[in-house]
């Protein structure tokens, strides 16, 4: 038989012949050689499912009709979301708007505030009177946008081995590496919390262990992130209570994690208080807010932001042990749409 063996192959046999634990975590790409996966859900929730003027082509002193519909792509009902028709060339028309459903107007009668449930359409119509005095043909772009409040929750595993146990599946050839186990839910700004180290990560009872996560935002949706500064709004990392997480109304990040038991205490890798060690955080919640100013949307998504945070000394892990952790994180997101009218005076 006769051929190259491809490269990554080779390397993967040298590094397994060699007995070599240090192996990297984009290894486990190649299927079969780490357990581990993902789900991911729809990222547009609310959308502009249409628009259209009736008629496209009006003279000066007539009426055209702006009609949108407005849908809910998403699992669960969405309040306050906010319709404004907010280009209309200036002086070229007038515009009178009503709601659906006539309740909820803004103060502008060139928007409204709407509700949908999960998979709900609702209608949003202008009417708009063109300027009588326009002279010469013109044409302009109507733009409307579609303004609403949403959660996103992202949940991520992180596995832990016993340092004795650990060596015991080598010595027995047993040991096999795993990649996290990831779900990120409904909505186009997702938080991603990433496990960097090969996993299940090993600890040994009184030494120094730490474990390293990357944690970034990506904006996966077809609109943008409100505000305009492409920059998720965060004073502080919130921390559930009650399984709730209390934004108050505001945009946020919010964190909780399942613990490790270490006799009468226990591990909290979002929000423990352990001594730093090698490490140079004492939890992700502290890595995330001193580094919050990074959190800007660039190209799409935020730079990683990468967190080595420690384990504490005194873990006595039934041999492996799962963590989940779960971030949700509260923003406002536009989408958007366009349609061309043209007011052309008569000859």
């Amino acid at each position: 038989m006769t051929g190259k063996i491809p490269l990554l192959l080779l390397l993967v046999l040298v590094i397994l012949i060699s007995g070599c634990t240090g192996i990297p975590p984009q290894l486990c790409i190649i299927p079969g050689l780490c357990d581990g996966g993902g789900t991911e859900y729809a990222n547009d929730v609310i959308i502009i499912k249409s628009l259209e003027a009736l008629p496209e082509k009006v003279s000066p002193g007539q009426q055209i009709k702006l009609r949108s519909y407005i849908q809910n792509l998403g699992n669960k009902p969405v309040n306050g979301i906010e319709v404004v028709l907010y280009d209309y060339c200036g002086n070229l028309f007038t515009v009178n708007q009503e709601c659906p459903d006539g309740n909820g107007k803004l103060s502008s009668r060139k928007g409204c505030r709407i509700s949908l449930l999960p998979h709900q359409t609702k209608p949003v119509e202008w009417v708009l009177v063109s300027d009588e005095n326009t002279k010469l043909k013109t044409d302009c772009k109507l733009k409307i946008y579609a303004k609403y409040p949403y959660e996103t929750d992202s949940i991520t595993s992180v596995t832990f081995i016993d340092y004795k146990e650990y060596q015991k599946q080598l010595d027995e050839g047993t040991f096999r590496l795993i990649t996290s186990y990831w779900t990120e839910g409904y909505g186009p700004i997702k938080p991603y919390l990433t496990v960097e180290d090969a996993q299940p990560i090993p600890v040994e009872r009184g030494k120094e262990g730490s474990v390293t996560l990357g944690f970034q935002i990506k904006n996966k949706g077809n609109g943008f992130l409100s505000g305009g500064d492409n920059k998720i709004g965060i004073d502080g990392i919130i921390i559930e209570r009650d399984g709730k997480c209390d934004f108050k109304g505001k945009e946020g990040i919010c964190m909780r994690a399942t613990s490790i038991k270490l006799g009468g205490s226990e591990y909290n890798i979002v929000s423990g208080s352990q001594n730093k060690g090698n490490s140079k955080y004492r939890n992700l919640k502290e890595c995330i807010e001193k580094n919050k100013d990074s959190l800007v949307l660039i190209d799409r998504e935020t730079p990683k932001m990468i967190c080595p945070v420690p384990v504490p000394r005194d873990v006595n892990l039934p041999k492996e042990s799962t963590i989940h952790v779960t971030t949700t994180v509260r923003y406002e997101y536009e989408f958007r749409k366009e349609v061309k009218v043209t007011v052309e005076p008569k000859v």
